[in-house]
């Protein structure tokens, strides 16, 4: 066990805030076919590229600036037995940095067989896709096992897929899910008893009331954030997923005006008329096909902080209420499961 996992898990309970806002980014989930980096490089780690693996640690020279939280990344450390990309030493207890956590498991190659030398069914690659400006990093770890399952059964049956993708031109980031399969729970959730998400801002900071840990928990198809500030443990039943996320399953984590063109997520049909805004907001839905369906409203500021949220079922034109706030830029969100689409306006 690496850092990102012992620091988290040695220390005790601090008090949960249950919220949708992660920091500085909003998150949206959605549903998009699952694609194997079937033509990506094998990361360079402690182990030689295609052998099994075994808590293997690489470094990995970041192709373009990029900022986790308040963090600058220019090399990110995985630490592939755990499922973690941190942008801080394995070793280093002392170094504050920002962690992603797509599953935290024990995680080893499923060939494995204490013979350090036979080739691994189960590759960590990365690629990077699209122009300079808009290039996108893309890591998967693919086909990997459970290591208490090959401790106390000599086997490996369960498997994850799953990628990381961290988007240049507006630094958003997204997990990604593919097929998955876990045969023996009462084993490989022994310690952690579910399937746990995180994105950790300050870790490695010894001054406990600084660190940050957002969990997402319950339905993984519309999870709820978990903030935990201070002392964390992991053998929690609040700070875990009720499931596996389906395949195909998209976590995006995005600031309130990130990338609204970005055309690697679904964009919704739909405007705004009348900007700047005094008193109604007017969303103007022009896709017949969303016509009366539902969708959730999220409105955010300029410091992404969300300061409302509801559930509606949209009309061609659909009226929203605007109560009276600090004259300035927002942010409205249309998330169904269509798609998503962010709206800028100016309040009065």
């Amino acid at each position: 066990m690496k850092k990102i996992f012992t620091l988290i898990a040695m220390i005790s309970m601090a008090f949960p805030i249950l919220s949708q806002q992660i920091g500085p980014y909003n998150l949206t989930v959605f549903q998009e076919t699952y694609v194997p980096l079937d033509n990506g490089m094998l990361v360079e780690s402690d182990y030689d590229p295609g052998l099994v693996w075994d808590d293997p640690v690489y470094p990995i020279q970041f192709p373009f600036t990029f900022s986790l939280f308040e963090f600058p990344i220019d090399t990110l450390l995985g630490v592939g037995g755990e499922g973690v990309l941190s942008s801080v030493s394995a070793y280093d207890y002392y170094e504050v940095g920002a962690a992603i956590i797509p599953l935290s498991n024990d995680f080893i190659d499923r060939a494995y067989d204490d013979d350090p030398y036979a080739m691994g069914v189960s590759p960590i690659r990365y690629q990077v896709d699209g122009t300079e400006g808009s290039r996108i990093f893309k890591l998967e770890t693919s086909n990997a096992g459970f290591y208490d399952e090959y401790s106390e059964l000599d086997s490996l049956p369960s498997f994850v897929n799953f990628q990381i993708w961290m988007f240049e031109q507006d630094g958003s980031f997204e997990l990604r899910y593919g097929e998955s399969e876990i045969v023996n729970p009462e084993i490989v959730y022994d310690f952690v008893p579910g399937p746990l998400m995180a994105i950790v801002d300050s870790i490695g900071d010894y001054d406990q009331e600084s660190q940050k840990a957002y969990f997402l928990t319950g339905d993984p198809s519309d999870p709820e954030i978990n903030l935990i500030v201070g002392e964390i443990t992991l053998n929690d039943s609040t700070l875990i997923l009720n499931e596996m996320p389906a395949n195909g399953m998209v976590y995006r984590f995005y600031t309130p005006d990130a990338s609204v063109s970005n055309k690697d997520l679904p964009q919704l049909n739909m405007s705004l008329v009348g900007n700047p805004v005094e008193d109604i907001i007017q969303l103007r839905v022009d896709d017949p096909a969303l016509h009366f369906k539902k969708a959730e409203l999220l409105i955010s500021n300029s410091l992404g902080q969300i300061i409302e949220k509801e559930n509606v079922v949209l009309n061609p034109r659909f009226y929203l209420e605007w109560d009276s706030q600090v004259p300035g830029a927002y942010f409205l969100t249309v998330r169904m499961k269509e798609g998503m689409k962010t709206l800028k306006f100016i309040a009065r």
